[in-house]
């Protein structure tokens, strides 16, 4: 394979050698790639170059580069940057928000909204490079219903060569220094290593099990479809329904009643905000930033 992918780079860049044995988060204190590439030496600055040397792999995956990542080790380097957008629809991301903050005490669906999942999806719509053949957006559910197809399509993208074993995912390996839970915690249960406790580990086994014992490699997780109330719901269409049919998500069905209703309970949510009219001229330039 002509590709590694790393995760988010909030954890790599900048290693150092107290950080060898702490570095995978797949194969920890056994990993074969990052204590051995760390022993190197002092690599902040040429990371990548360094590491394409190392590995001999041409293209890296990496999510969400941060601004030191960006400027430290990859503008000016040489490397071809090709951006992918992952979307989802926006109700699983309110779902999902809200089931990870609760572990810390009571969550409130509205702020959510308006100070987590609006203000993300600008930075992140807006990170996109006005160039439409630099960047490609990948629905986190085609990418799971017609996985096949729609990860030939993105390799062609960015310049590799599809090969239908890539969506058994587990079965190669990784080095991931940070990432999602799930996909880390499949890597690590299916290759029969350590791995780690998480308050998310029992929800996960029904989809290794699947993996197992049918060798199904679909797990989509619609848990928001029961989880989130009406009132939440409609909260949500109010906000950023616009947005979330712009990416191709059907909305929900609400009565002129209801979305008069919320208006009016929402003025007495937030006294900065008067009315639904000057609301919506203070939402306009996200709205307008919808591509």
């Amino acid at each position: 394979m002509n590709a590694m992918s790393m995760g988010p780079t909030t954890r790599f860049v900048g290693f150092s050698k107290e950080d060898i044995n702490n570095a995978c988060f797949v194969h920890r204190e056994k990993c074969t790639l990052w204590p051995e590439f760390l022993k190197q030496g002092y690599h902040k600055g040429n990371l990548f170059s360094n590491l394409a040397k190392f590995t001999g792999k041409k293209v890296f995956i990496v999510n969400y580069p941060t601004e030191e990542c960006l400027k430290g080790e990859i503008e000016g380097k040489g490397f071809r940057v090709i951006h992918v957008q992952l979307v989802r629809d926006g109700r699983a991301n309110l779902h999902s928000k809200i089931r990870h903050d609760s572990i810390n005490g009571v969550v409130y669906p509205l702020e959510i909204i308006l100070n987590w999942q609006i203000p993300k999806w600008v930075q992140i719509n807006n990170e996109m490079p006005s160039d439409q053949a630099l960047w490609y957006r990948l629905k986190y559910e085609d990418l799971l219903n017609i996985p096949k197809v729609t990860l030939s399509k993105l390799s062609t993208f960015v310049g590799l060569n599809y090969d239908s074993k890539a969506i058994k995912f587990w079965e190669f390996e990784h080095h991931l220094t940070a990432g999602n839970t799930g996909v880390i915690d499949t890597l690590c249960r299916m290759q029969n290593l350590k791995g780690w406790e998480h308050h998310r580990r029992e929800s996960y086994s029904g989809y290794i099990k699947s993996i197992q014992l049918h060798n199904n490699d679909k797990y989509i997780d619609s848990e928001w479809k029961k989880a989130l109330n009406r009132k939440q719901l409609l909260a949500f269409d109010c906000l950023f329904g616009v947005i979330n049919q712009s990416l191709g998500y059907v909305r929900d069905d609400f009565s002129d009643e209801e979305r008069k209703a919320f208006w009016m309970e929402f003025r007495k949510y937030d006294t900065l905000w008067k009315s639904e009219s000057s609301l919506k001229k203070k939402l306009s330039n996200w709205f307008n930033n919808i591509r």
